[in-house]
C-alpha cells in the first residue's frame, strides 16, 4: 500500500510539472467611438491567435480580456497582480489602443479610460512579480505619438506546427522577457480601419512564418521580421521596437 501511495504521489508531481499555463491579458476597447471595427478586429484576432499558441504548445489557456468600461488601468494592474504563474509558464500582456510619449523614456504610454500608464512600468511589474515565468511578452500595439490608418487585407492564422511553436516559446535556456511597442518614439502607429493595427498583423504573420518553418523560430527573428513587415506596410513611416531581458 505504501509503495502504491508513493507511486501515486510521484505521478501527481509529474502531471503537475507538465501542466504549464499560457497566461494572456488582452486590453482592447472594442466600443471606442468611431473605432469599433478595427478595435474589434484586434480583439478577436489576438484572442484567437494566443489561444492557438497555447493549444499548439499543449498549455492550459488562461485568458482575461477587458473592453468597454473595463478598459481601465486599474484592471490592467489588477489582472497582472492576480496571475497565478508557476515555474515555466508563459505570460503575455497585449494592449491595442491610443498611445503617446511623455518624454520619460523611449516607450509609449497607453491611454486607458481612466488615465495613461507607461508600458515600461507594466513590463517591469511583470518581470518583478513573475521572474519564474519561462517567457514574458509585454506588447503595446499603439502610437508612440498619435494614430492613422492604412488598408490591409485580412488573413487567418489558425494553424501552428506544435514542434516549432514549442521551439519559439520554450526552447531556450533560462527565462526571457520582451518589451515590445508598435513604433519608436515620435512615430504614429498605423491601423487599418477594418482589419486592425498593422503591427498586430505583421506580428501574427511573423509568428506564423516561424511556426511553419519559413524563418528561424526565435523571438529575435520573429520581431525583426515583424519590424521589416511593418516598415514595408507603412512606407517606412513606422518602425517597431523591442528589447530582451534574460534571467
Amino acid at each position: 500500500m505504501k509503495r502504491v501511495f508513493s507511486l501515486l504521489i510521484v505521478a501527481a508531481c509529474i502531471i503537475s510539472m507538465s501542466a504549464q499555463t499560457f497566461h494572456t491579458i488582452i486590453m482592447v476597447n472594442k466600443e471606442e467611438p468611431n473605432r469599433q471595427v478595427d478595435r474589434t478586429a484586434d480583439f478577436d484576432n489576438m484572442k484567437a491567435f494566443f489561444t492557438n499558441c497555447a493549444k499548439a504548445l499543449g498549455y492550459k489557456n488562461s485568458m482575461v480580456t477587458y473592453s468597454g468600461d473595463q478598459f481601465r488601468s486599474t484592471n490592467a494592474i489588477s489582472a497582472i497582480d492576480g496571475l497565478n504563474v508557476s515555474d515555466g509558464d508563459i505570460v503575455v500582456f497585449y494592449y491595442s489602443g491610443h498611445g503617446a510619449n511623455w518624454d520619460d523614456d523611449e516607450w509609449p504610454h497607453m491611454a486607458y479610460l481612466d488615465r495613461q500608464v507607461g508600458q515600461t512600468s507594466l513590463y517591469n511589474r511583470l518581470k518583478e512579480k513573475y521572474s519564474n515565468a519561462k517567457l514574458i511578452l509585454c506588447i503595446s500595439d499603439c502610437c508612440n505619438m498619435d494614430s492613422e490608418g492604412q488598408r490591409r487585407e485580412k488573413k487567418s492564422y489558425a494553424s501552428f506546427d506544435p514542434d516549432l511553436t514549442k521551439k519559439l516559446f520554450t526552447d531556450f535556456d533560462g527565462s526571457r522577457g520582451f518589451q515590445i511597442s508598435a513604433s519608436i518614439r515620435g512615430q504614429y502607429s498605423w491601423s487599418n480601419l477594418k482589419y486592425g493595427a498593422l503591427f498586430g498583423i505583421a506580428l501574427r504573420e511573423a509568428v506564423n512564418r516561424a511556426t511553419n518553418g519559413t524563418i528561424n523560430p526565435t523571438w529575435q527573428y520573429v520581431l525583426e521580421d515583424a519590424k521589416t513587415t511593418t516598415l514595408s506596410l507603412t512606407e517606412q513611416k513606422q518602425m517597431p521596437q523591442y528589447r530582451m531581458d534574460r534571467w
